[in-house]
């Protein structure tokens, strides 16, 4: 996983590597909060976030399920850092900012 930050005036771009400690495991959805710019991914295992500035990916929150987990959104005007939705367990799976 990357972020490439595009410059039009040299014709260039810089790479930089966001992955981390998140594993060899796949990623299925990937959001950045724009309030924040903490990242949430959606993976096999379920929701992890990256708060903006750290290098350590962590559990979205306590209680979600460590499922196969196709999507996630940030909804943060509606006072909720992340919804998660699975597939083994049918559900939408909320986590709320503490």
């Amino acid at each position: 996983m990357f972020e490439v930050t595009w410059d039009p005036a040299n014709m260039s771009s810089n790479w930089t590597s966001l992955d981390f400690d998140l594993g060899d495991q796949p990623v299925n959805h990937l959001v950045r909060d724009a309030k924040t710019g903490d990242l949430y991914t959606a993976t096999d295992f379920g929701v992890l976030v990256l708060a903006h500035g750290s290098s350590h990916w962590r559990e979205a929150g306590e209680g979600l399920p460590t499922l196969l987990t196709r999507s996630s959104r940030s909804f943060r005007s509606s006072g909720c850092c992340s919804r998660g939705r699975t597939v083994a367990a049918p559900g939408i799976y909320v986590c709320h900012k503490a």
